[in-house]
């Protein structure tokens, strides 16, 4: 009960607690965080970010589409309301009746028109621009994890890892086998603070410029029009190199119901997306005004997988294109496996 916890100290046990849903907003309590720290990071045996954990304990995600102007503006509809109740009077004076039903004609026919301009006044809705939040906001959330939450308990929830303030250790003196392309430093710090680099023998970079030469390279990036196209635009930049898309696909964001965000306007043409990205009309006009999905905010173990996986696949695609013979053997189907000499018949067909 609300007075059972003044000054964020349960009343029964007299303990402290960080968390409070008056104060933090709704679902912000000690409880559910800890217990939602506990399940994404499996007790403790994975690491997670504080971005990650935001996304993964976020209350609400609150958004909507841009709305066109319906209706009359008001200004226009009593525009014309005046001539109209101006030329009623007018007319009704010159009906050839008695004073007194002159007036009360007049009165009834203005009140029908008045009230006739009110109800179209209250049928426009004016444009609404398209707007998204997250509930709590991430700079309110951090401010509950590094302040109140640190303050009461001394660190984060085990298994919770401050992104902005981690650092990677030093790369190990060894030549990656791949490299993995991500430009979320969430994502990056998760990656290395819990040794994905070392055990694939992968590097990670946040640009094109930082990959090293001649190894596979696996793009990682959000569901947003830069990520539709940023496999693509790696390959223009890296002729030759063997480049496997590993990222977040809007329609898989979709299904998992993962956070909606919204920026400015990618500036990308949705009909360049829809050519280059192969993404159908609604996608790509739906990225094109800005929409995404951050990849931070896929389940951690899931990440993991599709990493590893993206990863091996690389390292096969790259020794096939890095060996005559398996690039031979790559290009060899069912139908065009080589006859034995001498068994091919007379029609050009292949005996057992």
């Amino acid at each position: 009960m609300r007075k059972e916890r003044l000054g964020s100290t349960c009343s029964r046990c007299q303990r402290a607690f960080a968390l409070d849903p008056k104060v933090h907003g709704r679902g912000m309590n000690d409880l559910r965080v800890r217990r939602r720290a506990q399940q994404v990071t499996q007790d403790g045996r994975l690491k997670v970010t504080l971005t990650q954990f935001w996304y993964l304990t976020h209350t609400g995600n609150h958004y909507s589409e841009a709305r066109p102007p319906s209706g009359k503006p008001r200004r226009y509809v009593w525009l014309l309301v005046a001539p109209v109740v101006a030329g009623i009077i007018s007319g009704t004076i010159a009906l050839p009746v008695q004073p007194g039903l002159k007036w009360w004609l007049a009165a009834m026919a203005c009140l029908f028109v008045c009230g006739m301009a009110a109800k179209a006044q209250d049928a426009y809705t004016p444009a609404r621009p398209a707007w998204a939040s997250v509930e709590p906001s991430y700079a309110s959330f951090r401010a509950m994890m590094r302040g109140r939450w640190t303050q009461v308990y001394g660190a984060l929830p085990t298994g919770i890892v401050d992104d902005e303030l981690y650092v990677a250790p030093a790369r190990p003196a060894i030549v990656p086998r791949v490299a993995l392309l991500c430009s979320d430093r969430a994502v990056g710090a998760f990656l290395s603070v819990n040794g994905l680099p070392r055990r694939l023998e992968m590097t990670v970079a946040s640009t094109v410029d930082e990959l090293p030469a001649d190894v596979p390279v696996v793009v990682l990036h959000d569901a947003s029009a830069q990520g539709a196209l940023l496999a693509l635009e790696t390959r223009a930049t890296l002729p030759g190199r063997v480049v496997v898309d590993a990222g977040l696909s809007v329609r898989t964001a979709r299904d998992r119901r993962l956070v909606r965000r919204l920026s400015e306007p990618s500036g990308g043409s949705s009909a360049y997306l829809r050519t280059a990205a192969g993404l159908p009309l609604t996608l790509a006009d739906w990225l094109a005004d800005g929409w995404w999905y951050p990849v931070a905010a896929v389940p951690p173990a899931r990440l993991v997988t599709v990493v590893e996986r993206a990863v091996e696949q690389a390292v096969r695609q790259g020794r096939i294109a890095g060996d005559p013979r398996h690039r031979r053997g790559a290009t060899t189907g069912f139908m065009t496996w080589p006859a034995a000499p001498g068994a091919a018949d007379t029609k050009g067909g292949t005996t057992p």
